[in-house]
């Protein structure tokens, strides 16, 4: 069932899975990365356990959310806030993020600041945020000059070098529908979205939490393809600072590991939910 919720006057897409009444019910609650949707998980929640609610988020700029031209609607703060609002709104309790990429990065943000509601956090190819301040005004100069590509260029321009980069090469592998379907829903974006969302949240401009994480007592999972040697590496570095995290890893699997091997990412997942 697909929602609207407003904060701060942006308003919000999100789709329920579930019966939310039942408040005895562990609830999902996706968060997509950048250039995806909650589309993005509609094969993962067609294959969870009916005994979990999920909920999924467009989050601004992206799927059927508003796209505002403000940057502070695509900021740290803001993200946090409107997931605050989503859960305290609908009163969820019981609550395992799953958080995706830049999604993750949200989820463990929101997770810092308000965690009373929060049993365990899934964190899949993920990041706590870049400690060193050189290498993060340099990440945030490329994502600069990668929105300023995509102002000036169309859309098509930017999936076709986007597909291409090397954290997605594992995904050329993938079945010719699947590859096309991916393209399609890429093809959609929307340009402010995806311009806003890099220069308001990229790694760049994201407050790094690697000092909050020991305080973090909570259950996390980690989960990483073995191909991916750079968020394998990260997350290596995340389960050492956590104070209880599991690190799962698939093989022949690259950033998106939820899209190349759903089946596996499931039962990963379920594996950490029966642990509750």
């Amino acid at each position: 069932m697909t929602k609207y919720f407003s904060y701060k006057k942006i308003k919000i897409n999100y789709k329920v899975c579930g019966n939310l009444e039942d408040k005895n019910k562990t609830t999902l609650l996706f968060v997509h990365g950048f250039s995806n949707s909650l589309s993005d998980w509609n094969e993962v929640i067609s294959l969870i356990n009916e005994k979990y609610n999920c909920i999924a988020i467009d989050l601004p700029g992206f799927g059927k959310s508003d796209s505002p031209i403000e940057i502070k609607y695509y900021s740290q703060d803001f993200l946090v806030g409107l997931l605050n609002k989503l859960i305290s709104s609908l009163k969820l309790k019981n609550i395992i993020p799953v958080g995706y990429s830049m999604g993750g990065r949200i989820v463990l943000s929101y997770v810092v600041k308000y965690h009373s509601n929060v049993k365990g956090i899934i964190l899949e190819s993920s990041t706590a945020g870049i400690i060193s301040e050189t290498e993060r005004i340099a990440r945030a100069r490329s994502d600069y000059r990668l929105a300023k590509f995509i102002e000036s260029h169309p859309i098509e321009d930017f999936v076709q070098r986007w597909v291409n980069i090397d954290l997605f090469e594992s995904q050329k592998r993938l079945d010719e529908s699947k590859l096309n379907h991916l393209r399609q829903e890429k093809l959609l974006l929307n340009k402010v979205g995806l311009i806003n969302s890099l220069i308001g949240f990229s790694t760049g401009v994201m407050s790094p939490l690697w000092d909050e994480l020991p305080n973090i007592k909570i259950p996390v999972l980690l989960i990483s393809g073995k191909l991916d040697k750079k968020f394998i590496s990260v997350n290596q570095k995340m389960k050492l600072v956590f104070y209880n995290a599991t690190l799962r890893e698939i093989d022949n699997c690259g950033h998106n590991t939820h899209l190349e091997k759903p089946e596996e990412f499931v039962k990963i997942l379920n594996e950490f939910l029966e642990t509750f």
